[in-house]
């Protein structure tokens, strides 16, 4: 078994190198390899250059904007990728939905979707943990239930929605049901989601946090992110269900 690189194989390696040292930005590249705390626009800026290249989804068929490298030229590709310090691409859309629209997808969807998810104009999240559900897909309860021409969406999602995504979801969809757990036992009561977009009033509430957890004052100083502060109102007349 001959495991030696082709010549072709190590002129593409050649090509990868000159690529990267021309188009990574040495502010992300310092970031990377010193372990510091990347941003969304960090991603998004090697992003962005990675499909200037036509680059960034080497897993796509060619028709739908994939690179039509072999196993072997990926493999290269991810190695001096790594080796120099370039970032991952965001997973979400690249790797995990936009293989489902090419596969399943109708056509306005792959027309829509996919070079959206390309370009990096659409990025795309995934919210699968639950209160009592990690990643362990067999285990999640909430479901989408079919309501005229729309879906509503029943369940209990958990984590902290950080991601500037998960914000727009929010946005788009702040009715809720809220689960609070307790001494006695757990209470659930319909709410009303908002993001907090007023400084004097995230400053304000921010100031609350730390009453009640002191370390968040040393995590808001660390961070280079503008923490999100998410509220929940209860909508009037809703009594707390036991």
């Amino acid at each position: 078994m001959e495991l030696a690189y082709t010549p072709e194989e190590n002129a593409f390696r050649e090509t990868v190198r000159g690529f990267i040292r021309a188009n990574l930005p040495a502010d992300i590249q310092d970031k990377v390899l010193n372990g510091k705390q990347m941003g969304r626009e960090d991603y998004l800026r090697w992003h962005r250059a990675l499909h200037k290249q036509g680059w960034v989804a080497p897993n796509w068929p060619v028709e739908h904007g994939g690179t039509g490298w072999t196993p072997v030229e990926r493999h290269i590709f991810e190695d001096e990728a790594a080796e120099a310090g370039a970032p991952p691409v965001i997973p979400f859309g690249v790797t995990m939905c936009g293989p489902v629209v090419i596969r399943f997808g109708s056509a306005w969807q792959k027309e829509f979707f996919l070079p959206r998810i390309l370009s990096g104009e659409h990025v795309w999240c995934q919210g699968f943990s639950e209160p009592g559900s990690g990643s362990d897909l067999a285990s999640l309860r909430t479901k989408a239930v079919r309501e005229g021409d729309n879906y509503i969406v029943v369940g209990s999602k958990g984590g902290a929605p950080t991601h500037p995504t998960w914000l727009g979801n929010i946005k788009a969809n702040p009715d809720v049901e809220v689960e609070v757990a307790n001494d006695t036992g757990t209470e659930t009561f319909k709410a009303r989601a908002r993001v907090v977009e007023s400084r004097q009033e995230r400053d304000r509430l921010y100031k609350e946090m730390t009453k009640i957890w002191p370390a968040f004052a040393d995590y808001q100083a660390r961070t280079e992110r503008l923490i999100p502060v998410i509220v929940l109102e209860r909508q009037r007349g809703e009594e707390p269900k036991a």
